[in-house]
């Protein structure tokens, strides 16, 4: 008999030797994108466009498994703010990369957040539409943060954000 079971290839990462630089990288990542979102991106019309599919005083976390850096934040009326911690029972969305091999890929823009989510490099917990709406409030971001030779080789879709 043969098994219906699709098999599923494991990823593994090569370990180097430059984590703690990896991490300290990712770190600064993660403290950039806790300050700029609040304070400049929530101000664009187009990424207050993707917060209406978020609940009102809801929270969302952005982080790196094995005890990586990460990011907490609530949405309040029509904007965001970057918290302490958030009890797990009311988090609607948790995204995490796997690794800090995961995370350094795109956070060096050698891979996008679509690529990074179909090689496996994400682990996400919460509904569907809520994870689509934060990528494409995370796409937005990267537009807005970033050189525009860079944002059009970091998002899938490069399109103005007004």
């Amino acid at each position: 008999m043969t098994s219906d079971k699709v098999q599923i290839p494991k990823i593994e990462y090569a370990k180097s030797k430059n984590n703690g630089l990896k991490k300290f990288y990712c770190s600064i990542i993660m403290s950039t994108l806790g300050w700029f979102i609040p304070k400049i991106a929530c101000r664009r019309s187009g990424v207050i466009d993707e917060l209406k599919y978020f609940p009102d005083k809801s929270f969302f976390t952005f982080g790196v498994l094995s005890n990586g850096p990460s990011v907490t934040f609530q949405k309040v009326g029509d904007k965001v703010k970057k918290i302490k911690k958030a009890d797990s029972s009311q988090t609607i969305l948790s995204v995490y990369l796997k690794s800090i091999e995961a995370a350094w890929l795109m956070f060096t823009f050698q891979e996008s957040t679509c690529q990074s989510e179909a090689n496996g490099r994400l682990a996400i917990s919460g509904e569907l539409p809520y994870a689509c709406a934060f990528i494409r409030f995370m796409n937005k971001v990267e537009i807005l943060l970033l050189p525009k030779f860079i944002a059009k080789k970091a998002v899938k879709n490069w399109v103005r954000v007004k």
